[in-house]
């Protein structure tokens, strides 16, 4: 019996280590897996903060880049003012002036007869005179922007439309579809500008009637 108990003793003592051994083995898994996964979680919830961070810095930077958009815009439009109000006060007056003059010198000199060829060449100055009047009154009136700023998008599309119609003399087919109708100055700005421009060399490079 004693042997017995000897060998039941031992028995229980080697499962005592063995699940000793093994309870340690499963706490240092267990904890060594609950260290990876904090330092984990620490360095994901870095990651999410820097993140948050680069993003906070990206849309402040597409907000700098829009207002700078509409800032060079608005300069650009007043400098294309600008320009307009100096051709109309300056070349174009000029130009208008030499036409004065030009058919005030012919009236007066009509009783001395002037040769055909004189006439004629009269006439090409004259014409080139009114050309490059009307070329830069046009191009004054097209610097100059409408009041964008109560129109709706497809309103602004509909008025450079009827613009280009009304300076080219040509039929322009519309269709709008699905454009919102409130927009930015800028948006509206640079919509016109652009329709404006596709139209001028549809009808000028293109012969689009």
């Amino acid at each position: 019996r004693s042997e017995i108990a000897d060998a039941q003793s031992k028995s229980w003592l080697v499962v005592a280590t063995v699940t000793a051994l093994m309870y340690l083995v499963l706490v240092g898994l267990v904890q060594r897996g609950s260290n990876t996964i904090r330092r984990q979680q620490q360095e994901l919830a870095a990651n999410v903060q820097h993140l948050t961070l680069l993003l906070g810095q990206n849309e402040e930077l597409h907000a700098r880049v829009r207002r700078a958009a509409t800032r060079t815009t608005e300069l650009n439009e007043r400098y294309l003012r600008r320009i307009s109000a100096e051709l109309h006060d300056g070349p174009a007056q000029v130009l208008a002036l030499a036409l004065l003059r030009l058919e005030s010198t012919v009236g007066d000199q009509a009783g001395s007869a002037p040769s055909a060829e004189q006439q004629r060449e009269v006439e090409r100055i004259e014409g080139s005179l009114r050309g490059a009047l009307a070329d830069i009154r046009h191009l004054s009136a097209g610097l100059r922007l409408p009041e964008l700023e109560p129109l709706s998008l497809p309103d602004t599309v509909t008025r450079v439309m009827r613009e280009h119609e009304r300076a080219s003399n040509t039929l322009v087919d519309l269709n709008l579809v699905g454009l919102p109708d409130c927009a930015p100055v800028a948006v509206k700005i640079t919509v016109y500008r652009l329709i404006q421009e596709a139209l001028s060399n549809a009808f000028r490079h293109g012969g689009g009637q």
